[in-house]
């Protein structure tokens, strides 16, 4: 089993820092931890993407949040009644979301084999984001936050040819 980093300053300590960037924005929900609430998480997450105009990172965020908040309400919360609350944060040029849940066990990527029911999830999140981790809850507290990044498309070929390949478009080839 692989274990995510543990922290958000492994990947991210060029960009994390205790004060906010100029152009940060946050936005954060509450939710039982109902599986019929995942709509309204997504609904939450594209929301604040429209506002910020950054359509490009709504399908991989829509996917990987979901993701993220599935797994809280299946692994991570002991009865419908509790909460699980996800913060989408914005600033310099990337997307940090995070879903905090009541367990204090990280969820951890397996191998999986091709009939294995589940068990894909988490490879999702790192293959759509830029990275992902997990900080467990201070000290005295019960529970944990499983975060992620995206930043936007580059106009670079080869993230364009990413972007391509994502969407499923395999194109052509003249084999002459």
């Amino acid at each position: 089993m692989i274990q995510p980093p543990n922290s958000r300053s492994a990947k991210l300590s060029h960009q994390h820092t205790d004060s906010p960037p100029n152009d940060a924005h946050r936005a954060v929900g509450a939710f039982a931890a109902t599986e019929n609430q995942a709509s309204a998480v997504r609904e939450m997450l594209r929301t604040e993407l429209e506002r910020l105009g950054q359509d490009a990172l709504v399908d991989d965020g829509l996917l990987v949040t979901h993701e993220l908040f599935a797994n809280a309400v299946r692994h991570g919360s002991h009865s419908p009644s509790d909460t699980v609350t996800v913060s989408v944060q914005w600033g310099n040029r990337t997307l940090l979301v995070e879903v905090s849940d009541a367990s204090s066990t990280s969820p951890c990527l397996r191998d999986v084999s091709p009939l294995d029911v589940g068990g894909r999830g988490l490879p999702l999140v790192q293959a759509l984001s830029d990275a992902w981790g997990v900080d467990p809850a201070p000290p005295g507290q019960d529970g944990k936050t499983v975060w992620f990044t995206l930043c936007p498309p580059t106009s670079s070929p080869s993230s364009a040819m990413l972007s391509t390949a994502r969407s499923g478009w395999m194109g052509t080839h003249d084999n002459r």
